[in-house]
């Protein structure tokens, strides 16, 4: 029986990069680690590796001396740190599973069992790796079963509920107080659940008190804002900081102009 691929750790990868001549380049992101050469042969520039640990790919950044600079991806790369040791000696090393784009990077579903393509899977998916990861529609078809499953539980809940009704023989009369559940009132209160109560607006005058100490001159404009809540950004420093930037509250009605 052949075993499943051996866990490396941070600490691992990072001792086996400083063994075979890299060093970090910057801080881990995303569960990602990245790797610079520290001496190139024959005055190329370094060779770059990332190793996304989680779902043991790898991406080198190669230069050629006749093609030029090129990224090339490999999903699954390792199964052991002896493959990897192989990846970071010999970065252009041929392992079968490369590919230049990372969309078509192929990876087996744990439920179906097929080889798909990255876009056959969603992001939160490919991020939980090779070992955990399902395809879309595998995990459609998970969520139509709990669906159905649901389904099902409620229609018998629904059959005991008449069941019971039906042997109710209790001959109190109720039919003046509660009126018949018809198609129509149903219709209504459709209609009513669906009609959004729009806020009231009102026309405010705001000052902004930023603009002036940034140089953009005295700033006062109007804008329609909910009365209950008549607050909104100065839209000169708004454009100017990319929305980074304190709401205002308006002037007190009898003091506007205009």
């Amino acid at each position: 029986m052949s075993s499943g691929p051996i866990e490396i750790t941070e600490a691992e990868i990072d001792a086996l990069a400083s063994e075979m001549g890299y060093s970090q380049r910057r801080s881990k992101a995303s569960y990602t680690l990245f790797y610079k050469e520290d001496t190139s042969p024959h005055g190329m520039p370094p060779v770059l590796i990332n190793i996304y640990y989680t779902t043991r790919s790898v991406m080198t950044f190669l230069n050629h001396i006749t093609t030029g600079s090129n990224e090339l991806w490999r999903s699954n790369a390792y199964a052991s740190i002896e493959e990897l040791r192989e990846i970071f000696r010999k970065p252009r090393i041929h392992t079968g599973k490369g590919y230049r784009n990372k969309d078509k990077a192929v990876r087996g579903c744990v439920k179906c069992g097929e080889m798909k393509k990255r876009l056959d899977f969603s992001k939160n998916q490919w991020i939980k790796g090779p070992d955990l990861n399902k395809c879309k529609e595998c995990v459609i078809s998970i969520g139509n079963n709990n669906v159905a499953s649901t389904g099902l539980v409620t229609s018998l809940l629904r059959d005991i509920a008449i069941s019971e009704s039906e042997d109710d023989t209790s001959e109190d009369d109720y039919s003046d107080v509660f009126p018949t559940l018809t198609e129509d009132l149903l219709k209504l209160h459709d209609v009513k659940s669906s009609t959004s109560i729009k806020p009231k607006m009102e026309r405010r005058q705001f000052n902004c008190p930023e603009c002036p100490k940034r140089g953009r001159g005295k700033h006062v404009f109007f804008k329609p804002v909910p009365a209950m809540k008549p607050i909104v950004k100065c839209p000169k420093c708004k454009r100017a900081s990319r929305g980074k930037c304190k709401r205002l509250y308006p002037i007190p009605k009898h003091e506007e102009k205009g």
